[in-house]
């Protein structure tokens, strides 16, 4: 490989990858007569333009790296305005329409046209494009397409993060149309690109909203208004007793069916018991009487974060051998006083979790703690008992729509998300 310097652009001329540690899929043959079989080196100048602090630069610039670039789509997704003076490191610097080109992780295809002059991270390549053959936009695309990526000899070295070389980068072949033609491509792409762009934000914003629904549901039912003629009383005052975990010390690994394993604090959350969530007991660890989580226990996480410090859950189902962690208590409610299916949507009422927050102790929001004596004083309102049992009916109907709509959306939004690259496969597809 040669490379030919002028005006602090690095002309990389096209040569045969010098490692290919994977299979790399041939290019399209049977072209169209007026379009041309080019290695991308043929195309892109490598501009080695670099800003140090050693040259004791001046003046404010602005600075792109990988973290502002969006996936697959080349988005501009952020910029920090730097002052060049107080640069701790070199920066390659990029011109108004160059090609920035993450080569580490090329997968996540982080490729943008810039629309100013700046400065870019040394984890990014900086290509000036032949405008006599190719479209800086048509160039740009190709390379966030699997077509690319199958075509371009990725290092997977250990120890490394993956990534692309400039000669192999420039090795990569690229079947080029007229460049009317590549421009046309170009915008139809953008728009393409753009109206799925759309869709994802939109579903994006169902998602949101359907995540709001059960807060509502919450708000409407346990609104002080509603709730004046309940009675009003503390959380201990209808608990028979609560039962306390303990604290062992445990291989990290999960407990078999046969083993016997203690619950981690990620097992309760919100309205789901996870059974998965466990680290298998030590051998000959006996297990207290009581402390075994059976179907019908009604669960309180005792430390967590902010958020799910307090978090309850009735046990509807689990694998037997399972034992209370120090982390996690059992509420024993009193049955003819409260319904446990009444009480898992009660404590998560904006008043119940505004108590339970501001009682938790603990330096860190990422580890908080509440007392047994807190959980006893939260300030509950309960109707009758058989009003309790209609509410928590409605809720758990209202809870599971609810769920299902954010499933559903969910997966809309993971087949939007796929679609850019299945556009970018058939339009540079290989035969």
């Amino acid at each position: 490989m040669r490379k030919k310097s002028r005006d602090n652009i690095v002309l990389v001329e096209a040569s045969p990858p010098a490692r290919n540690d994977k299979p790399v899929d041939s290019p399209t043959v049977g072209l169209p007569s007026d379009w041309t079989l080019r290695p991308l080196g043929d195309v892109l100048r490598l501009r080695k333009e670099v800003v140090h602090p050693r040259d004791n630069p001046r003046g404010r610039t602005t600075f792109v790296g990988l973290e502002h670039i969006e996936s697959h789509t080349g988005r501009r997704i952020g910029a920090v305005d730097v002052e060049m003076a107080e640069l701790t490191g070199r920066k390659p610097r990029f011109r108004t329409g160059d090609i920035v080109y993450g080569y580490l992780r090329p997968y996540l295809n982080k490729v943008w046209i810039a629309k100013f002059d700046g400065l870019c991270s040394v984890d990014q390549y900086v290509y000036h494009v032949n405008r006599e053959l190719a479209d800086a936009e048509f160039v740009a695309w190709f390379m966030r397409s699997p077509t690319y990526l199958r075509r371009a000899p990725i290092d997977t070295t250990p120890g490394q993060l993956p990534r692309i070389r400039t000669e192999e980068v420039a090795a990569v072949s690229v079947e080029l149309p007229p460049l009317q033609e590549q421009r046309r491509i170009a915008a139809r792409l953008r728009e393409q690109l753009g109206e799925v762009a759309r869709a994802r934000v939109a579903v994006q914003t169902q998602i949101s909203t359907a995540e709001s629904l059960s807060a509502g549901l919450l708000n409407e039912v346990f609104d002080d208004s509603r709730t004046t003629e309940w009675f009003q009383c503390r959380l201990g005052d209808v608990l028979v007793r609560i039962d306390a975990g303990q604290c062992v010390n445990c291989e990290s690994r999960q407990a078999q069916p046969s083993e016997w394993g203690v619950l981690k604090v990620s097992s309760v959350t919100w309205g789901e018991f996870r059974e998965q969530e466990n680290k298998v007991l030590p051998q000959g660890f006996v297990v207290p009487d009581g402390a075994e989580v059976c179907p019908g226990d009604f669960l309180i996480s005792r430390s967590n974060t902010t958020v799910l410090v307090g978090a309850v859950v009735l046990v509807r189902q689990t694998r037997p051998r399972l034992m209370l962690s120090d982390k996690t208590l059992r509420l024993v409610p009193r049955k003819e006083a409260v319904s446990s299916e009444f009480l898992e949507f009660l404590l998560r009422s904006p008043r119940c979790r505004k108590f339970i927050e501001e009682s938790a102790g603990g330096a860190s929001s990422s580890m908080k703690n509440i007392t047994q004596d807190a959980i006893r004083n939260i300030p509950i309102v309960l109707p009758r008992l058989e009003q309790q049992r209609q509410i928590a009916s409605r809720l758990a109907d209202g809870f599971a729509a609810a769920r299902l709509l954010r499933t559903e959306l969910t997966a809309r939004s993971c087949a939007l998300g796929r679609l850019p690259g299945a556009i970018l496969s058939e339009r540079f597809r290989l035969s």
